[in-house]
């Protein structure tokens, strides 16, 4: 069993070995592009050791040269990662060594780590809080730190929820998201099989959505790659539903079909006796 540290308290500086090592393994970097994709500024953070360059003249050798400078890590982090950065060394590079590191997006954990309350200190509405324009390398050490934080909130949530971190990580089982799967199966017990995390949504969902809606809904999102994911923010919003509970606006771009989902979870059954109408009438009357 990890020692996951403290029980309380838990927070940056204090992780416990096993997320330190996973920082020193994991390469923070942010990209500045011109609209038209060409980079003109890298900033990149690998167990303390820092990478810069501006004014780029040739992305393929600069990416190259970070390529190098990664020899080290496992792992590659940024605020929306997977849908800029990475975009951008595909197009540049598409052989970069980069490409080869689990990605980890601290834009896809935000709503995750922090339900209640889904921005954190470091993020105004999906984007980081600069303090300054084209400061990548000031970027890449903020998306480490709210990646620091995130870890201590799911150490937290790991303690007060047991096995929602496995949940998650079955969630994410998929192509493209090893890094997210590895973090929350760290962290937890592993990779839960389907009929255990099975048990674990319905547990979520028992008095708090209609058990007929909420078997629908697995059916139809549990063995579909382009929907698992979705289920891991569902359940993340259930669990605080009536509370300081708001499903972030990104959330709803990116998987639209959510606020679909909560709506048939809570409004699928007429009956009186249905957990959802309870759920409904508690939100309303709270």
């Amino acid at each position: 069993m990890k020692d996951m540290g403290l029980q309380t308290g838990i927070g940056p500086g204090s992780l416990p070995a096993f997320l330190e090592d996973r920082l020193s393994k994991t390469l923070a970097v942010d990209f500045e592009a011109v609209p038209d994709g060409a980079l003109f500024h890298i900033g990149a953070v690998l167990n303390g050791r820092t990478f810069e360059e501006e004014g780029i003249k040739s992305p393929r050798a600069a990416l190259e040269r970070l390529s190098a400078f990664s020899a080290d890590a496992r792992y590659i982090l940024g605020h929306n990662i997977i849908k800029h950065d990475l975009t951008l060394v595909k197009r540049h590079l598409p052989q970069c060594g980069l490409l080869s590191l689990k990605p980890v997006d601290t834009l896809l954990l935000s709503p995750l780590a922090f339900p209640e309350n889904p921005y954190h200190r470091l993020v105004k509405d999906y984007k980081l809080a600069k303090a300054s324009k084209n400061d990548p390398l000031a970027d890449a050490r903020l998306a480490l730190t709210l990646f620091q934080d995130q870890m201590a909130a799911f150490l937290r949530l790991h303690q007060m929820v047991p096995g929602v971190m496995d949940f998650f990580a079955f969630a994410f089982d998929l192509p493209g998201s090893e890094g997210l799967c590895d973090l929350f199966a760290g962290i937890g017990s592993g990779r839960p099989e389907p009929g255990r995390a099975e048990v674990f949504f319905m547990d979520v969902c028992k008095g708090r959505a209609c058990p007929e809606a909420t078997r629908e809904v697995w059916a139809g999102f549990s063995i579909d790659p382009e929907k698992k994911p979705m289920l891991a923010y569902l359940v993340s919003w259930l669990r605080v539903a009536g509370g300081n509970s708001v499903l972030p606006p990104w959330v709803r771009h990116e998987f639209p079909a959510i606020p679909d989902l909560i709506q048939k979870l809570r409004y699928h059954c007429s009956k009186p006796d249905c957990p959802g109408a309870k759920s409904r009438a508690t939100r309303k009357n709270s």
